[in-house]
C-alpha cells in the first residue's frame, strides 16, 4: 500500500497516460473539423451575395478556424503536462530507477511487463518502484 505522500506523487505522475489519451481525443477532433472545412460549399441561394444571410462558406470556416485555434491551445497545454512529468522523471539520479518510472508512467506497462523486460522478479519492481517514488523530487535522497 503506497503511503498517502506516495499517492500524491503516483497521481501526479499519471497525468502523463491522461495527456496521451487527451491529446488523441483532440487529434481526432481536429481531424473532424478540418474534414467538415474541406467538405464546406457555397450554396446556390437566390440571395445576393452581401445580404443578410452573409457568407456562410466564410462564416463556416471562420467558425472551424476559431474550434481549431482552441484545440491547438488545448494540444498545447497536454504537451506542458507530458513534459511536466517527464522531466521531473529525468530528475532521478538512478538509471534504473528512472527507468522504473518511464516505463509505468509513460510506456503503461504493468508491473509485471516491466519485471519481464527488466528480468527483475515483480517484488524486485515494487520495491524499485518505492524507492523511485521516494527520491521523486527529492534528488538529495540516495536511492541504491
Amino acid at each position: 500500500m503506497a503511503t498517502p505522500e506516495n499517492q500524491k506523487k503516483i497521481s501526479w505522475l499519471s497525468r502523463f497516460r491522461k495527456s496521451e489519451a487527451e491529446l488523441s481525443r483532440l487529434y481526432d477532433e481536429q481531424a473532424r473539423w478540418r474534414a467538415k472545412a474541406e467538405k464546406v460549399t457555397q450554396r446556390i441561394s437566390p440571395m445576393p451575395p452581401g445580404t443578410p444571410s452573409g457568407n456562410r462558406v466564410q462564416d463556416a470556416v471562420e467558425r472551424i478556424s476559431a474550434v481549431e485555434s482552441s484545440i491547438n491551445h488545448e494540444i498545447m497545454e497536454q504537451c506542458k503536462e507530458r513534459d511536466e512529468v517527464t522531466a521531473a522523471i529525468n530528475t532521478v539520479p538512478n538509471a534504473t530507477l528512472r527507468m522504473v518510472l518511464k516505463m509505468r508512467y509513460i510506456d503503461g506497462m504493468t508491473f509485471e511487463q516491466i519485471a519481464v523486460s527488466m528480468n527483475y522478479t515483480f517484488r524486485h519492481i515494487i520495491r524499485l518502484h518505492g524507492q523511485a517514488l521516494h527520491v521523486l523530487f527529492c534528488p538529495t535522497k540516495n536511492a541504491v
